[in-house]
This record gives structure tokens, sequence and C-alpha cells, in this order.
């Protein structure tokens, strides 16, 4: 995943937790399916692994425009149900304790302003008196998890669970996600990167090919690297492959 520039360098970020798959070529319904720093899936071919990593990369990708298209990505099985309103993926993410309190402070909601009768009241009391703002704050989860979600006509968009929507601005809080969440990127062709690839450099050849041509075209096996960014600031990690599913291996 590539994080935007204002998130690339120093500290730790959000990290994808969980997603699913519903309504997309084969895949009725995937379930939750949970993702490490590193997560391999193996299966015989058709099986639906391809399906599954098209289907996360578009639901936030690094290439703008990418999105699923109704009529190539339907189920073919159930083809007379078409329903464009339908989600096809949503994700979780893990906050870090500073995105927690960034994004309670970008969306809070305003602090009403006192009655005319209040006011003088208010005044006396500004001392003793916390703002709404500052109770939100002082009631920071201690944990919180971002759902992304896009549909064959919606999103992608952003949220969090309801029991914590309370004093936040649901748009705000979309706005900001939209901000801070990392872009998925996907490779499929092994040809364009070689049999071997430190993940600097291949950020490097991302970033020199204008409008992002090269992810367009790059794609097989899907890349789910934590700290992949913009600005890269990662350990040296590389990428090996014999076979190219059974045999797939991650080197960090």
């Amino acid at each position: 995943m590539v994080y935007p520039e204002n998130r690339a360098r120093g500290g730790t970020k959000m990290q994808l937790k969980q997603f699913r798959v519903t309504n997309y070529r084969n895949i009725t319904d995937s379930g939750w399916v949970d993702v490490n720093e590193i997560t391999a899936f193996v299966g015989q071919n058709e099986a639906g692994k391809s399906n599954l990593f098209e289907a996360l990369y578009r639901i936030n990708p690094f290439v703008a425009g990418e999105a699923y298209s109704i009529d190539e990505d339907w189920p073919v099985d159930d083809w007379g149900n078409k329903d464009a309103t339908k989600t096809v993926c949503e994700a979780r993410f893990a906050l870090t304790h500073p995105e927690i309190a960034d994004l309670f402070g970008a969306a809070a909601l305003p602090t009403p302003a006192p009655a005319p009768l209040q006011q003088a009241q208010a005044a006396a009391d500004s001392q003793s008196t916390t703002s709404e703002m500052e109770d939100v704050v002082g009631e920071l989860p201690s944990e919180l998890e971002l759902i992304a979600s896009r549909g064959y006509s919606s999103g992608p968009s952003f949220s969090i669970e309801d029991e914590h929507l309370k004093g936040l601005n649901s748009a705000k809080v979309d706005a900001w996600s939209k901000q801070h969440a990392p872009k998925f990127v996907l490779i499929q062709d092994y040809g364009l990167i070689g049999a071997r690839i430190d993940l600097n450099r291949l950020v490097e050849r991302i970033k020199s090919v204008a409008d992002g041509a090269f992810l367009r075209q790059a794609g097989g096996i899907t890349l789910f690297e934590q700290a992949i960014s913009g600005a890269v600031d990662t350990e040296a990690c590389q990428l090996s492959h014999r076979d190219r599913w059974a045999d797939a291996q991650y080197l960090r």
C-alpha cells in the first residue's frame, strides 16, 4: 500500500486488518479475511485469488479512475439480479493512537454557542468549564477501526463504528480518511518487475511513469507491503517467486 505524502515519513500508520468481497465475479461472499503485515493466498487456478486482490485494490486504488464495472464484474451465475447499489468490498483499518487523536480533532462537532442569558455565567465559569471538544478528546477510545466501503455505484467512503461517532461529524470523518488512508497497489505481471525487486526501487519506478501507466499494466500478485510510501521510509524489502501462486514468497 502507498501512504499519502502527509503520512509518509515518521511514526506508525494505520494497518489493514480485514477485508471482505461480495458480488464480484466468482465471489458471492468471501467472508471477512484477516490480514497481517505479510499475507499469502494459496489455491488452485481459477479459485478466485486474483479476484479478491482486484476487488480490494479498487476500494481505494493508487491509480485514479479505477472502479468496479457491473457489466463486467457482476457474478455470471447471478446475472439476472444485477444491482448497482450492492457493495463490492469492505475493509477495516486499525488506527494508531496519534491518528485517533487527529481524527477526533478534525471531525469534532463545533461547540454550541451559549444562550444570551448564559453568556455572563459562562464567562465567569470559563476557567473551570471544559469545552465540548475537550470532552470529546478526553474520551478518546484506546482502539478504533476505520471502515472503508465501495460498491458498483458508490464510494469509496469511510466511517467508524456508530458507538464512537458521538460528537463527530460523519462527513468530516470521511474527508479525514480520504486524506490519510493508504492507496492500494496491484501488481500482476512479473515481467514488469523481474524475479526479485527491492520495494524502494519499485516505488521509484512507479513514480517515474506518468499518470500511473505502470500500475495499470502492473499487477498477478498483490503486494500488501504496509510501509511503501511516496517518500519511501521502509526497510529493504524484496519479493521473490518461483511459481505464480503456490510457491510465491514474500521476504522482509
